[in-house]
This record gives structure tokens, sequence and C-alpha cells, in this order.
């Protein structure tokens, strides 16, 4: 992705910085029906100006409630905010076998 001519910028905002950046998104667990607070793992800003959230989650994972919760509220953030998101399989991530959609991304502009 760092040599990817779409890719304009990237911002690591998950997993380490866990509580430590203000890129966050609240979603409701469905197992506690709490509201929790999520960090994906990565913001994109593409060349054309607009933006994906990037999560990578191991295969084992993926189907996970807990991961469709987390996605169904960056979706509706997205939405709500011109901000893309989606998925990577871990194994396609290391492999660098994967493409972020050109497509479903709407442009974002401040």
């Amino acid at each position: 992705m760092l040599h990817d001519e779409k890719v304009n910028k990237i911002w690591f905002t998950g997993m380490l910085t866990h509580g430590q950046s203000d890129f966050v998104i609240h979603y409701v667990d469905s197992d506690t029906q709490r509201v929790r607070s999520y960090y994906p793992d990565f913001l994109i800003k593409k060349e054309d100006g607009s933006y994906v959230m990037i999560e990578v989650k191991g295969e084992h994972m993926i189907d996970s409630q807990n991961v469709k919760d987390k996605k169904d509220a960056a979706e509706l953030m997205g939405v709500a905010s011109g901000i893309g998101y989606e998925i990577i399989a871990g194994k396609s991530a290391e492999a660098g076998s994967y493409k972020v959609s050109v497509h479903s991304t709407p442009s974002f502009t401040s």
C-alpha cells in the first residue's frame, strides 16, 4: 500500500495507538450490549482526495460477531462522513495480495 500510486498518505490509527488516537468509532457490542471504542488499524488518504479506513484481521476472526459489529459501525460512520471502509485478511496483507477498492470509496472534502 505504501507504494501504490493511488495512496497519498497513511495514518496508523489502531492496535498500539488504542486510546491514544482521536480517530475512534463507537459501536454497540452485540454480546454485552455495551458501547465500546473501536480504532481501525489505518486511515488512508488517496490521491483523489477520498479516505478509506482499513482493518487487518486474521482469517479466523473476520466472520466473528465482534468484527461485524465494528464493521457495521464503521460503515455507518463512513456513509455519514464520506469515508470508505475495508477489511483485509491478514494473510492477504502479509502477502501484499490485496487491492483497496477504487470505486466504493466516496470522495471526502473538508
